[in-house]
């Protein structure tokens, strides 16, 4: 069965769905990394960069 036919678990499915639909149509790497570097900045973040990247996996640190 899966989680989407759960109908304790459809809600929080269909949030995941919303949240994510962007992200998932193809491969959004760097939109991704950018858009996580704008977010970083936007909270605060005076320093940002990307300090481990293994394919699609990245590790950003982020300085006050």
């Amino acid at each position: 069965m899966s989680v989407a036919a759960d109908s304790d678990l459809r809600p929080a499915a269909e949030l995941r769905a919303q949240r994510f639909a962007p992200h998932e149509a193809g491969d959004n790497r760097t939109q991704d990394a950018e858009l996580h570097r704008t977010a970083l900045h936007e909270a605060g973040f005076a320093e940002v960069a990307e300090v481990w990247r293994h394919r699609s996996d990245a590790v950003r640190m982020a300085i006050r």
